[in-house]
């Protein structure tokens, strides 16, 4: 019996500090396994979020050097009353700029030039010159003449139901704001 004891206590002092360790090292092993997760999960999170600005900083720049055209500049005072109209080549010209865009970048669903009165200069989409753009509703954060990101939001295109953001940036001729670029995106 005093054998057995004796067996039991050894086998009790060799077997707790064992499954002690094996406790600890299970512990340990899935805290780490949490902390590489976690800066996995972060460093992908911040590359997302390097990709989402350096997208809407090359719109940016794509919208500030196609708003600084003169024709385009020109084909707005035209619509505002504050300079004649050349030929209609101007026009066509904007128009085909907008499709050409549309057509290499993908994620542009629809374009449009409207002055400061939001009349129609160009879109697009089938449009009439000097129509009511809908740029008014937008909110006046929206219209300072700033790039602008806005909020997503949904309206019913020709087919089918379009859900998208729309960007904005002011068109200015001499200084002062004529009009806006939009690009639903």
């Amino acid at each position: 019996r005093l054998r057995d004891r004796l067996y039991g206590v050894l086998l009790a002092i060799t077997l707790i500090p064992l499954l002690l360790c094996g406790f600890i090292m299970l512990y340990q092993n899935d805290k780490n396994a949490e902390n590489i997760i976690e800066e996995n999960l972060l460093g992908v999170s911040e590359s997302q979020i390097d990709n989402i600005e350096n997208f809407f900083e090359n719109i940016k720049q794509d919208m500030e050097i196609v708003s600084n055209y003169s024709f385009l500049q020109q084909e707005v005072l035209v619509s505002l009353g504050q300079a004649e109209e050349n030929d209609a080549s101007a026009r066509r010209h904007l128009e085909e700029i907008l499709q050409e865009k549309m057509l290499h970048q993908p994620y542009i669903q629809s374009m449009v030039i409207a002055d400061k009165n939001f009349k129609t200069v160009a879109a697009s989409e089938d449009y009439e010159f000097g129509a009511d753009s809908g740029l008014g509703i937008a909110s006046a954060k929206f219209l300072q003449g700033n790039f602008y990101i806005g909020n997503i939001y949904t309206r019913q295109a020709a087919r089918e139901k379009i859900q998208a953001v729309i960007a904005y940036i002011g068109i200015y001729y001499r200084g002062e704001l004529i009009g806006y670029l939009a690009e639903e995106i």
